[in-house]
């Protein structure tokens, strides 16, 4: 046997594993990015399931609680799941975070499966348009989904639907197995969020023009039963659809009727909602462009929607062609599901913005993905069957699909570099609210003296409170001041890094206005926290202030720093100072009487450290003195009220 394979066996194999290596890439990476940046605390929603667990831990979980409504959804679905999850790990919320990962990866398993259904030949003709609908699925742009733990829920419907899509599209399933696939994909995508109602009617055309049925009355049987099982999921679904959580989760709406005003705002502006509904379809690809974003994102999605149309048109004018009816049905579904999706959302919110900008939320970047995604199997469908009916136009149609491909790449680079710097910036803020949060329980209107806290970020004190009380946050929250139950680093950071540079009394009203800035070692992100201490009788040093770092994010120094270096900016430049600044204003009646040496620190959250600042300073409580004890720190006194 030789020692090597001949080049021309060889080559293929190579060809092959670089393929799958472009499709899988964009998911693997997504991957690794939401295993470095997720941050295992609650944030906003989550806390709305707080009591669900309280019941379950009492015996008295019902299953009503499953199927109350949360503005205009019923989360039986994700209730489900997240009830699992805080079975299986209740004080790990990352488990949710990967099941966002999961349902992005059946959606690709999924259309991979439709390209496979749909288009002609094999895996090595059309892998590019799974490759580029890889990198639309896994887009780091919908950074605020991955790495929002209850958010899983917005990659439901899309995920269902294909699944829905494949098993009709099968020849291997009886027909029975397809209608329990299909009606148990539609009512798992209704109750996992509002928009997934659409698939109920999304399949239909696919039933009634797609493959995978048998022509004739088996095939109106398949749709009478279809449309009966959606009347009845659409009674009980509208049966008293009345919002029945609590203001703070029901985005403005209170105990409102949910429906009410939400589509008499959407009738009576069509030109605003017209808008809305493009900006939204765009936004996933409109974002970090070097144009507004309400701009960019309008023209992205009002393209997507030409071609969308002009593929509508296709399939009409090719109708009689069975076999391009059925292979282009599926993927105006998928494509249906987006501006589908868009229109629910802009009767849902169109209200509840002046300008648009609610439309490019990034929240609802997912919704926008099947578009894109559709219009990849469209474009190769379409440019196939027209080359081989007219290969006269074979120059015309590659140079359009040239361009096509080379401006999706483009939007798809620029989206793909933005998500993940986003996702940095987005695990940053989550950091330094976990890190308030640990504190929740030593407030000075809990706890005399206590310790203040500042710079919270869409707190929920009560709620965050009685999740530590049943052992569901990790780390626990803290039950004293001294700075020792941390760990520490004795190194001081550099100057360049952090210093607590000011320290300004005002004795008028008994306030201190602390001002600084903190970035951790290598400047990798801003701190976390900022801890501000007292030294005691004993030598320990106290808490008494948790101050946050609000400024630009960290990694926007050095990109600025060369453009605004001539400009008239404090510092003629972009430095630590004006991207890691922190400023608080505390009372100084919470600290003890006489001379006080004050110390700042950097915390670390992922490594549950402290470093000690730059910047030290006596304070005499009882006059309202400060003094610095160090060369770079400013000298406080009595000045006017701030």
């Amino acid at each position: 046997m030789p020692s090597s394979f001949p080049p021309s066996r060889l080559w293929p194999k190579v060809l092959l594993i670089i393929r799958w290596v472009c499709v899988l890439l964009p998911a693997f990476t997504l991957g690794r990015l939401i295993s470095a940046h997720f941050v295992n605390i609650p944030y906003l929603d989550d806390f709305m399931f707080l009591p669900m667990f309280q019941k379950a831990q009492e015996g008295k979980l019902v299953l009503h609680d499953f199927f109350l409504v949360q503005m205009e959804h019923r989360l039986a679905f994700v209730r489900a799941l997240i009830m699992l999850r805080h079975k299986l790990a209740p004080d790990n919320l990352a488990l949710e975070h990967w099941f966002t990962f999961g349902f992005l990866v059946i959606t690709a398993i999924n259309v991979g499966l439709l390209m496979k259904q749909t288009l002609k030949g094999t895996f090595a003709q059309w892998w590019p348009a799974l490759a580029l609908a890889s990198v639309a699925i896994f887009s780091p742009i919908q950074y605020q989904i991955v790495l929002w733990a209850m958010m899983f829920q917005v990659a439901c419907p899309a995920c269902f639907l294909t699944t829905a899509l494949v098993a009709l599209g099968s020849r291997r399933f009886p027909l029975w197995v397809k209608f329990l696939i299909g009606v148990l994909c539609a009512l798992s995508a209704t109750l996992s969020f509002a928009s997934g109602i659409l698939i109920w009617l999304l399949l239909i055309p696919v039933i009634l023009f797609g493959t995978g049925l048998p022509l004739g009355r088996d095939r109106y049987y398949y749709l009478g039963f279809w449309l009966l099982a959606f009347a009845v999921t659409m009674a009980l679904y509208f049966h008293d659809l009345k919002n029945e959580t609590e203001g703070p989760f029901a985005f403005k709406q209170g105990e409102t009727e949910t429906l009410s005003r939400d589509s008499s705002s959407f009738l009576n502006s069509p030109g605003k909602a017209l808008l809305f509904i493009l900006r939204l379809s765009g936004g996933h690809l409109g974002r970090g462009l070097p144009v507004s974003m309400l701009t960019a994102s309008f023209w992205v999605g009002f393209v997507s929607f030409a071609l969308c149309l002009a593929a509508c048109v296709y399939w009409v004018l090719r109708f009689k062609d069975v076999s391009m009816r059925e292979r282009i049905i599926p993927w105006l579904a998928v494509a249906g599901y987006s501006v589908g999706a868009a229109c629910l959302v802009a009767i849902g919110r169109l209200w509840a913005t002046s300008n648009g900008d609610n439309a490019v939320s990034p929240r609802y970047t997912i919704h926008a993905v099947p578009l894109t995604v559709a219009l990849i199997a469209l474009g190769w469908i379409i440019a196939h069957d027209y080359l081989e009916r007219r290969p006269e136009g074979r120059a015309g149609i590659l140079r359009f699909c040239t361009l096509a491909i080379t401006l999706l790449l483009a939007l798809q680079s620029v989206s793909w570099m933005y998500g993940t710097r986003f996702m940095e910036t987005w695990e940053s803020f989550r950091l330094r609210m976990a890190s308030n949060t640990m504190f929740y329980k030593m407030m000075p209107h809990l706890v005399v003296p206590g310790i203040q806290v500042t710079g919270d970020i869409s707190p929920n004190y009560s709620r965050a409170r009685a999740l530590d009380d049943m052992g569901l946050l990790r780390p626990k929250m803290v039950k004293e001041a001294n700075l020792a139950q941390f760990k520490t680093n004795a190194g001081a950071l550099g100057p360049a890094t952090a210093q607590w540079k000011r320290l300004i009394i005002n004795t008028d009203d008994g306030l201190a206005r602390v001002e600084g800035f903190a970035s951790l070692r290598g400047r990798s992100r801003v701190a976390d926290a900022v801890f501000l201490t007292y030294k005691d009788n004993e030598e320990h040093w106290i808490i008494f202030a948790v101050a946050q770092v609000e400024a630009l994010p960290l990694f926007l120094a050095n990109t600025l720093s060369r453009d605004v270096h001539h400009l008239p900016m404090q510092g003629d430049a972009v430095d630590a100072e004006s991207v890691a600044s922190f400023a608080a204003d505390l009372k100084l009646d919470t600290l003890p009487k006489g001379d006080l040496e004050l110390s700042a620190w950097a915390f670390d959250y992922k490594e549950q450290t402290a470093y000690p600042i730059l910047g030290r300073f006596k304070l005499d409580t009882v006059n309202g003195k400060a003094r610095p004890m160090d060369k770079d720190s400013v000298k406080g006194g009595k000045k006017g009220k701030l």
